[in-house]
């Protein structure tokens, strides 16, 4: 599922996607998304909105830890919900590289208590306990990542 996403929001984008997220680090839940992150194409979000019309639906705009903008849009791939994040180049370059420190130093083992606290986390401690959480085994894994700053609100 995440290679078709993938390519359907490149062939929309015209650049390349990468993968984040749970469907990336093999911490998938049943209730999972796929979360993509790429490159904006275009100089503002009015020209991202009307290049995605009828394709993806705008969600909401967040400010990154480097303090640029992150465009996210939904889609979906067989019954799978898909978040596309669009980022400046230097972003999508920053996260692919957090990516890559997650996924090389966190073991097998790692991976599955990550999964069942997660789990555990949003079942029984709500929303905000399951974002701590997330956000805790990031930064632990992600020297990049610890660097940037404190957890996001």
């Amino acid at each position: 599922m995440q290679e078709e996403a993938r390519r359907v929001a490149s062939e929309w984008l015209g650049s390349e996607s990468y993968p984040m997220g749970s469907s990336h680090a093999g911490s998938v839940l049943p209730e999972s998304d796929v979360d993509l992150f790429a490159c904006n194409p275009c100089s503002d979000l009015s020209g991202l909105r009307s290049l995605l019309t009828a394709r993806a639906e705008y969600k909401k705009t967040r400010t990154r830890l480097t303090g640029s903008e992150r465009f996210l849009f939904v889609f979906q791939v067989d019954e799978i919900k898909v978040d596309l994040n669009i980022v400046s180049p230097q972003d999508f370059h920053l996260a692919a590289r957090m990516t890559n420190e997650i996924g090389r130093n966190a073991t097998q083992d790692d991976v599955v208590v990550h999964t069942w606290l997660k789990h555990l986390a949003k079942q029984h401690r709500g929303r905000e306990i399951y974002e701590a959480w997330k956000w805790s085994y990031r930064t632990h894994f992600s020297p990049t990542l610890r660097s940037l700053s404190t957890r996001p609100k």
